[in-house]
């Protein structure tokens, strides 16, 4: 089959090239900066805008049905009950016209010129994930802080096999844009009502992929230093059950794939990190009951990441919880790493 029969075949199967869901709650303050990346692209009519009212109560979507009005074609609204970031993703899933499909959050941008490449690129591809830079910027000023890419060595603006070159790639939800038919044949969801779902729904994607295409036009804008943000220490503590509840329900998934897969061992490079950032969460916290009983549960369900989390600090943990935790703040980490 011909690259043009090949993308006539795609065209019938979905409307839209791309379907950028959008998570608006309660983001009134930012939205328009997200819809503004929507404005006077080239390829408008090739793209799929869902925006989601996850119950806010703000003037969120009052700003987005501006926007609507303006690209109708584009720009569709969808009101649900409350469910988090989760319920956005799984919904746009669901909903989703478009043969690629990319997950933004309300407080964050895209750059038009980087997502007009990125429907150029998604018209003449059939890989499973294509990957593009994303940049972060500073919440006060807006200026951009730094560029997020693969390595330098990995070959560009091409189709390339996930299990020849997964070592190599660094997998953030802002850089990866999915296609759709994947995550609906594979099942993909995240976790409702919970924080840091972005790790579930990537690493779900990752398991039933098999090819990968590296674009060099940066589309993200992620926003850093907002108040109350998930990933900043004040929402870490709130959150840090969610956190934990991620661990699991990756340990999960990964726990379906075949044992001699390459599958296998990308998912526990992927989940180790977070599992061992569990653990430290635990500690900063000072929750010593919660983590000997998660060291316990990844001790007895999960040996594997157990003994291959080589750190000298948990360790020390493991045999002096009831000790270190309390003044776990005031110890100097450097000194044993």
């Amino acid at each position: 089959m011909n690259k043009l029969e090949d993308k006539i075949i795609q065209s019938d199967i979905h409307e839209k090239i791309l379907t950028v869901a959008v998570a608006a709650y309660n983001v009134e303050k930012y939205i328009r900066t997200t819809m503004e990346s929507f404005m006077h692209l080239r390829n408008a009519d090739k793209l799929e805008v869902l925006v989601f009212d996850d119950g806010g109560t703000d003037d969120t979507m009052k700003i987005c049905e501006e926007y609507s009005r303006k690209l109708p074609g584009t720009i569709t609204l969808v009101s649900m009950e409350n469910g988090g970031h989760g319920n956005v993703i799984n919904s746009g899933i669901r909903e989703a016209g478009g043969r690629y499909y990319k997950v933004v959050d309300g407080d964050d941008r895209l750059d038009p010129g980087g997502l007009d490449h990125l429907i150029d690129i998604l018209e003449e591809t059939d890989a499973d994930i294509v990957f593009n830079p994303f940049c972060t910027f500073d919440d006060e000023t807006g200026e951009v802080t730094s560029v997020i890419d693969q390595k330098k060595d990995i070959p560009k603006n091409n189709k390339l096999s996930l299990k020849d070159h997964w070592r190599e790639l660094t997998f953030r939800m802002h850089s990866m844009t999915f296609k759709t038919k994947l995550l609906i044949d594979n099942g993909v969801s995240a976790a409702l009502h919970r924080f840091y779902v972005d790790k579930e729904y990537v690493l779900k994607g990752l398991l039933g992929a098999d090819t990968v295409y590296l674009d060099d036009a940066v589309v993200y804008d992620y926003r850093l230093g907002r108040d109350g943000q998930s990933v900043s220490i004040s929402g870490t503590k709130k959150h840090y059950k969610d956190h934990e509840a991620l661990v699991f329900n990756m340990l999960e998934a990964a726990g379906r794939i075949d044992a001699s897969s390459y599958k296998s061992e990308m998912s526990r490079a992927f989940i180790a990190p977070y599992v061992y950032k569990q653990y430290m969460i635990f500690a900063h916290f000072g929750k010593i009951r919660e983590f000997r009983a998660y060291d316990k549960i990844i001790y007895n369900d999960h040996r594997e990441y157990y003994e291959m989390i080589k750190r000298k600090k948990l360790s020390l943990l493991r045999h002096f919880s009831f000790i270190l935790i309390p003044f776990w703040d005031l110890i100097d980490h450097e000194a044993f790493l």
